[in-house]
């Protein structure tokens, strides 16, 4: 296996980022790690399509459901080809909503990435 890159160290950054500003509520910022015409694709919940729609969902949606959450990004497979990159990434989020409940949420990131004006950003996201 190669050692790490400079790419493939940026896009674990990326993903990093992803879950603190979620967490956080830094909605602009979040949004701001995509693409403009990004796509994001939450398995039953929502297809969401371009950086300002999924702001509005981060504000109106998850704000609304979460008191807190905590989420991760483990064990990576990412592979780059020049501009755009592939990321496999198991996902683990504990949580507790609004009302209350806690719980946790298991899966896989499936992502896609693309160098952005020279910083890479999520082209496609789902789980």
């Amino acid at each position: 296996m190669a050692p790490a890159t400079t790419d493939t160290e940026e896009i674990r950054q990326l993903r990093a980022a992803y879950g603190h500003y979620l967490d956080r509520g830094e909605w602009a910022d979040w949004a701001d790690l995509f693409a403009e015409d990004a796509t994001v694709e939450y398995g039953d919940h929502r297809n969401l399509q371009g950086r300002e729609e999924i702001r509005e969902f981060g504000e109106t949606v998850i704000d609304d459901l979460f008191a807190f959450s905590m989420h991760t990004g483990q064990m990576p497979l990412i592979e780059v080809d020049g501009d755009t990159a592939t990321g496999l990434w198991y996902l683990l989020v504990y949580y507790q909503l609004a009302d209350g409940e806690p719980g946790w949420i298991f899966g896989t990131y499936d992502d896609e990435y693309r160098r952005v004006d020279g910083d890479w950003k999520f082209d496609y996201v789902t789980n």
